[in-house]
């Protein structure tokens, strides 16, 4: 016997202590300096309030355990190596080379623990940049970060 009820998806509660925000680039970057913070200003999620679009900067609303991962887009023989940073600490980084003019894209992700207003972010490194970072239609440099505990 076929059973015909409707499944419907569990209904969404945030919960007390929930932090995480998802962030991406409108719009391609041309050619970022080095320490060029990142900016990722299309703020998709924000449980918190603790992501700063205009900024780029997460200032963390709860000390914890968390995670961040943010991923760059590039193509046409670009170079770029970002770092994730906690205040001036680089918690972590990634580098690309593209020498086609096809996509690539990098991912970095890291867990770390980080206090009540500590300010974290992606930035470019100090070397080996050049090119642009790509995101539009075909893909998106992204941010993102939450508290697993």
């Amino acid at each position: 016997m076929r059973n015909n009820k409707r499944l419907l998806a569990p209904s969404v509660t945030t919960s007390e202590g929930a932090v995480a925000f998802y962030a991406y680039m409108s719009t391609s970057l041309i050619n970022p300096s080095m320490h060029h913070t990142l900016i990722f200003e299309t703020a998709i999620t924000n449980v918190g309030n603790g992501y700063h679009p205009n900024t780029g900067v997460f200032i963390v609303p709860e000390s914890g355990l968390y995670v961040f991962t943010w991923v760059m887009r590039m193509w046409s023989n670009a170079i770029h190596g970002t770092e994730l940073m906690v205040n001036r600490a680089v918690m972590g980084s990634v580098f690309l080379v593209s020498h086609t003019t096809s996509d690539h894209s990098v991912t970095g992700v890291v867990v770390v623990h980080v206090s009540q207003g500590d300010d974290v972010f992606v930035r470019t490194q100090g070397d080996n940049n050049g090119g642009n970072i790509g995101s539009d239609y075909h893909g998106k440099s992204s941010f993102a970060g939450w508290k697993i505990n």
